[in-house]
């Protein structure tokens, strides 16, 4: 982990993911992302997947009663949503939840890793920024690769998102096709990197390691001194073979 210690690659990298949300949020989507005294955030992306919208903190001990007030707000919505906590949630909030219909949990793991050399695989394959211009073709593979509906991804591949300051989209394409995805977001001294897609087909090729190399490299040229990252349990091997640790697990309660 270098000079920095576990817990302060967490509390870093956690800061610095709410912050990516509220930037999608406010100058991507053109939404409020509303703060409390506490710390405690209200993230509506209107995307239907319950970890993308609802009550977030970065405060490993979060006031529980602002949980409360931002938690009824989301009810005036119509999109799945969740309370979002650090590690596993304490009774209280617990209860919290459940006074919401919030009883199922699902774990994501926040990885990271300081800044290191990044070598870019090689192979048959280039990779390429994209802007808003090509929103429509990042759209595209990156709902293949998700395996989600287009409409649905339109959302995070919206001109505002991907010519967004500080945001940059990348697309790896093999023989003139798009094979896979990825999207950065330089946040402080962190690069965010989101998005890596690859679809079934292109899958196991190298192209996904791809996408994400280009995002650290860039990140780390930009003065990034840490790159984060929430991974997937099919996506946790290939970034724990790129240097990224877990570095604690975030519990979503959300309906089951």
């Amino acid at each position: 982990m270098g000079d920095i210690g576990v817990d302060g690659l967490a509390d870093g990298a956690a800061k610095a993911l709410l912050q990516s949300f509220e930037q999608l949020l406010t100058v991507g989507m053109g939404v409020d992302s509303p703060r409390g005294e506490h710390g405690t955030r209200l993230i509506t992306s209107g995307i239907p997947l319950p970890h993308l919208n609802g009550v977030f903190t970065e405060s490993r001990e979060p006031d529980v009663d602002e949980v409360a007030e931002f938690a009824r707000l989301m009810t005036a919505g119509a999109v799945p949503w969740s309370i979002q906590v650090r590690g596993e949630p304490a009774p209280e909030l617990v209860e919290v939840a459940a006074r919401f219909g919030l009883t199922h949990r699902m774990h994501l793991p926040l990885m990271a890793m300081p800044v290191a050399p990044v070598a870019l695989t090689s192979g048959g394959h280039s990779i390429r920024t994209v802007d808003g211009k090509e929103h429509e073709i990042y759209r595209d593979t990156l709902a293949a690769g998700f395996e989600a509906p287009v409409d649905i991804m339109a959302a995070l591949s919206k001109p505002e998102i991907l010519d967004m300051p500080g945001a940059t989209g990348y697309l790896v394409e093999a023989d003139g096709e798009p094979v896979s995805t990825g999207f950065g977001i330089l946040v402080g001294d962190h690069i965010g990197v989101f998005n890596i897609s690859t679809p079934p087909r292109h899958r196991r090729r190298g192209y996904g390691r791809a996408a994400t190399e280009a995002v650290m490299r860039d990140g780390f040229a930009a003065g990034a001194r840490v790159a984060f990252l929430q991974a997937s349990s099919d996506g946790l091997p290939l970034y724990e073979l790129l240097g990224f640790r877990v570095v604690e697990t975030w519990t979503y309660l959300q309906r089951g």
